[in-house]
């Protein structure tokens, strides 16, 4: 995602990963459909988060 997240993702999405490198914030996390996968993008978009990137790992 754009910008630098910190603490207010790691509340918002307590199951994922998060990194911050560069102006950018990486998530990682597991789903289980793709019902759940757009839960997390809905989160991060509630959050204002601009997403650059979704990679899914089968």
């Amino acid at each position: 995602m754009r910008g630098e997240f910190g603490t207010i993702l790691a509340a918002a999405l307590p199951d994922c990963e998060c990194a911050t490198l560069s102006g950018e914030t990486h998530v990682k996390t597991q789903v289980r459909d793709d019902a759940e996968l757009f839960g997390v993008v809905e989160r991060l978009r509630s959050l204002g988060a601009s997403v650059i990137s979704l990679s899914v790992d089968p």
